[in-house]
């Protein structure tokens, strides 16, 4: 037994696997999935979410119903709220992380929040240190669930650090003061990142001792330590599912996720991708030429469902009636691709005016299925007569590439989305992630008219009008929508994961335990 198992024995502890590493801890720098869970197990925000997506409370005493003007929310803390040290949580707490990602003298901190909370947040004040008002330039339906779940930061701590450093401080990826589950013990990069017990938290202290957020390199590698017994938590990957399925100490548990795989077309008309895609026939076809639902079975092995929207399934405003609609149809695809003058060239690649029809689709590496899945489309693309020049990267490569350089044809990306319909963060003409040029006034005026409005029923109205109008541009079609398949040592017990808390502040981690004392750390090779 080494040192670290050693410290081990006698504890329960968690271990999850993980395929991904985590980029910061600190939550007003959270911009990916993983750090979102990770940040969320230290730092809970006034509210959080059930697995069905409605708020509940988390620092906060309650989830506040918005004033009569449409535009304030007063939140009251819980009694007695501490920090893992021992200090008071007061209402100065939530004023100080606010103005991390609003005040101007912190824009060198570089808060991928900044830009929505400024556009919408016009003051957050503490009348009294268990009360925080927030008021909204103007009524903005999304508020509470984007903004009211932020990890609160201690300002007893941070407080007089200069922006610039606090940008890159050690706290960011080892906070030593903390309101979650847990308080971070260690953590070796690119290894695993370990949590102990904090005794302050506002739920009563963890039954577990210990929690571990092992990282492997791909999902192949967790499954296979989920097989070994040494992680107690992972995803599971879709081709080993049938080989977990039957071992004895492993349980799995199946959830929709709002996770959609999609592509998204190069639009920008400088480029010559851009001009080719510009063409909504063009567009059409290549989704018409793909076969998902042999994709979904071969690759996925049955876990995941053909999107038939931008907006997921699991969303309150999801339209299960969108048209037009994009089945398998390689003869309809031929055909448009016919009419918008790409005609088949002697060697089976289609030209139009000399130019022959190519497109480079860039896709990640993380994990098999996506491989399988950017080979799907590239293979359905070139029996179209596309000429698919395929290039493979690693996600930092993948990022730059698409994000900074927005150097592609078409990529390929997932996108988990929040238990608010709002897509403004991706298909807004004004959006910091619409890399791919899409610009629509009616899709603009949409977004905006229905988070202007509190009626639930107009917003449902306005967004099946936006998922039409989607499905008839087909800027970046969404492929499937994701099932979550995650496998559980049956020695875990009230692991509650579900379609919308499986990743942040998680309200049920405080009650999960396990039977024995130290199985998955001490089988670690």
């Amino acid at each position: 037994m080494n040192e670290e198992q050693s410290a081990d024995a006698g504890q329960r502890v968690l271990v999850e696997g993980w395929a991904e590493d985590v980029a910061t801890l600190n939550p007003v720098l959270v911009q990916d999935t993983f750090s979102a869970l990770v940040s969320g197990l230290c730092f809970e925000g006034l509210l959080t979410s059930d697995g069905t997506g409605e708020l509940l409370p988390a620092l906060a005493a309650s989830v506040p119903t918005v004033d009569d003007d449409g535009r304030t929310y007063r939140f009251t803390l819980r009694e007695g709220l501490r920090w893992s040290d021992g200090h008071p949580l007061t209402a100065a707490d939530v004023v100080f992380t606010y103005g991390l990602m609003t005040d101007p003298a912190y824009e060198a901190l570089g808060s991928p929040h900044r830009g929505e909370l400024t556009r919408h947040l016009a003051e957050v004040t503490a009348p009294d240190p268990r009360t925080v008002v927030f008021r909204t330039r103007t009524v903005h339906a999304p508020f509470l669930v984007a903004h009211g779940q932020h990890g609160i930061l201690p300002a007893h701590v941070l407080a007089g650090t200069d922006p610039a450093a606090l940008a890159s401080a050690g706290f960011n990826d080892l906070p030593t003061v903390v309101n979650g589950v847990f308080t971070v013990a260690a953590r070796t990069p690119g290894e695993e990142i370990r949590f102990a017990r904090n005794p302050h938290y506002h739920r009563g202290p963890s039954r577990l001792d210990g929690f571990v957020y092992r990282i492997f390199p791909n999902g192949l590698a967790v499954a296979e330590a989920l097989r070994a017994g040494t992680v107690d938590v992972g995803l599971i990957d879709p081709s080993r599912l049938a080989d977990l399925a039957g071992l004895p100490h492993l349980r799995t548990e199946i959830i929709d996720l709002p996770t959609g795989n999609f592509y998204a077309y190069q639009l920008d008309p400088a480029t010559p991708a851009g001009r080719i895609l510009a063409d909504v026939r063009v567009r059409r076809a290549l989704l018409l030429g793909l076969d998902r639902e042999t994709l979904i079975k071969e690759a996925y092995l049955g876990q995941a469902s053909i999107a038939d929207s931008v907006v997921p399934p699991t969303s309150w405003a999801h339209d299960p009636q969108v048209t037009p609609t994009y089945p398998y149809d390689p003869q309809r695809a031929a055909a448009l691709l016919d009419e918008a003058g790409w005609r088949v060239g002697s060697d089976g690649v289609r030209e139009r005016d000399g130019e022959r029809l190519r497109i480079e689709l860039v896709a990640g590496t993380n994990t098999k299925v996506w491989v399988d899945t950017a080979h799907a489309l590239a293979d359905g693309w070139r029996r179209l007569g596309v000429d698919v020049a395929l290039t493979l990267l690693d996600f930092a490569e993948l990022m730059g590439k698409v994000l900074q350089r927005r150097d592609f044809g078409v990529f390929m990306l997932a996108y988990t989305w929040g238990q608010e319909p709002d897509q403004s963060e991706l298909f807004s003409s004004a959006a910091d992630l619409n890399c791919f040029g899409f610009a629509d006034a009616e899709v603009d005026a949409l977004l905006a008219a229905a988070t202007s409005t509190l009626d639930r029923a107009e917003r449902v109205r306005l967004y099946h009008r936006y998922q039409a109008l989607m499905a008839e541009l087909v800027p970046a079609p969404m492929l499937f929508f994701l099932k979550g398949v995650y496998g559980v040592h049956r020695r875990v017990h009230g692991y509650r994961v579900a379609t919308y808390n499986q990743f942040g502040a998680r309200p049920w981690m405080h009650e999960v335990t396990v039977d024995d004392q130290g199985h998955a750390i001490d089988q670690r090779q």
